[in-house]
């Protein structure tokens, strides 16, 4: 090895990212950067990498000015989170979603933003109830909110601001993912511009009125 580098890669640039990764490591945080450099080095999760001779897999493709297909056939990926800790995704193939008037519809059905009889008389729902209680419905996953992050002019207006002028926070809880904290799924949310990021589902998640799940509206019989 030439004096100066390691491999191909100068000292002189390697030295900054060992010595932040040493205190990230040593910091109260540590445990958590340590699972996620496992993953790196592994090349899993948002990490995982397609060598250049595989062709990439589209996520999304539009067909028109108001409408998408998804494709669920890509699997979901969370930032710094690794293996899923649950998918109640029923959707596979490419699904169409599309925004009519106010309104988001996937596969032919109407979106709706749900809460809890709690949560609508301004008391909260712990983690694993709500966890509870989602089973079984028509819930959403976080690659509806990827694909509409990079689509926001399908999101309707309403998902702004509610009725009583509150930011609600979109949780899609159809994919969980496990981190170093336990649970975690998406949560979508407008402030200057839409954002995105993770939410525990853990017992110290409390969610009051401001919290909402992304879900499709039960077929008329």
């Amino acid at each position: 090895m030439s004096q100066g580098m390691l491999g191909m890669l100068p000292l002189s640039e390697v030295r900054g990212p060992r010595n932040d990764l040493d205190e990230k490591l040593a910091g109260p945080e540590g445990p958590g950067f340590l699972e996620d450099l496992k993953l790196l080095l592994r090349q899993e999760g948002p990490w995982s990498r397609r060598r250049r001779s595989e062709k990439t897999v589209s996520s999304w493709r539009k067909i028109s000015d108001t409408a998408i297909e998804i494709n669920f056939d890509v699997p979901p990926v969370m930032e710094k989170c690794g293996k899923i800790a649950w998918n109640w995704t029923k959707m596979i193939g490419w699904v169409r979603v599309e925004r009519i008037g106010d309104n988001l519809y996937v596969g032919g059905l109407k979106v709706i933003l749900h809460r809890e009889p709690e949560q609508e008389r301004g008391l909260w729902v712990t983690g694993p109830e709500m966890h509870r209680r989602l089973q079984g419905k028509n819930v959403l996953d976080l690659r509806i909110a990827d694909a509409l992050n990079e689509n926001v002019h399908l999101i309707p207006e309403s998902w702004e601001k509610d009725e009583e002028g509150i930011t609600p926070f979109i949780l899609f809880w159809a994919v969980g993912f496990a981190s170093h904290d336990g649970s975690n799924v998406r949560c979508f949310y407008r402030l200057i511009e839409w954002c995105q990021s993770s939410v525990s589902t853990g017992s110290n998640a409390w969610y009051r009125r401001q919290f909402c799940v992304a879900m499709l509206e039960n077929p008329c019989p």
